[in-house]
């Protein structure tokens, strides 16, 4: 199933929740986490 080309919110909420437990585990900085996530809402506003 292809859930990124049927809803791209959901995607989002996907990709947050990947990074979320990315930055919990100390995978990713705050930072890092902070501007992917810039990064993905730019792309969901387009």
């Amino acid at each position: 199933m292809n859930i990124e080309k049927k809803d791209p919110g959901m995607q989002y909420i996907l990709s947050k929740h990947i990074l979320k437990h990315l930055l919990l585990k100390g995978v990713i900085t705050e930072d890092e986490y902070k501007r992917i996530d810039k990064e993905n809402i730019k792309n969901l506003e387009q």
